[in-house]
């Protein structure tokens, strides 16, 4: 028994000794290799006697680790739940001012006086927020493909244009 139950395995020995039986009680005990061993302890006398009895030691350590594991889970499910919710709130915010500057640059885009350099300024600025309303949408649709509230569909695309669009976004 480690020093730190001493005092209240006295306790205990004394309730035994005062009322015939001990209400059961936690405590460690400890292995030869050092680790310790959660255990619950009670004990009563038998009747008419102050030596004799019977008591019983469970060992705990079962029940400690699957609590762990429970509580684990459940704080998993927790952090997972605030993350789905912190997705769907961010895409949101991310999403209405972008569509505010897509939808001005395409304003911008229809006036014929426009030089051409601000043109093409312009078709990298619409590029450039069309993939990333793209990218804000598939980090969306992860978050409900986890919660499973939709379904994958796979679809072939074009990978050297999507590399070059991006070598385009990126190139200035």
């Amino acid at each position: 028994t480690p020093a730190t139950y001493r005092a209240l395995d006295e306790q205990k020995v004394a309730e035994v000794r005062s009322t015939g039986a001990c209400t059961p009680y936690e405590k460690e005990f400890t292995r030869k290799d050092g680790s310790r061993i959660p255990v619950l302890i009670g004990g009563t006398l038998f009747e008419g006697s102050q030596e004799q009895g019977v008591a019983f030691v469970l060992d705990l350590t079962e029940r400690r680790q699957a609590e762990a594991e429970r509580v684990a889970r459940k704080n998993a499910d927790t952090a997972n739940a605030a993350k789905s919710t912190f997705l769907a709130n961010m895409s949101h915010e991310l999403r209405s001012p972008l569509n505010t500057l897509l939808g001005f640059a395409h304003l911008m885009e229809r006036q014929p006086a426009l030089p051409h350099e601000a043109k093409e300024d312009l078709a990298i600025i619409l590029r450039s927020g069309e993939h990333l309303r793209m990218l804000i949408n598939q980090v969306l649709d992860l978050a409900k493909i986890e919660a499973g509230r939709t379904v994958i569909n796979e679809t072939d695309f074009d990978l050297h244009a999507m590399l070059e669009e991006l070598e385009e976004m990126f190139a200035f």
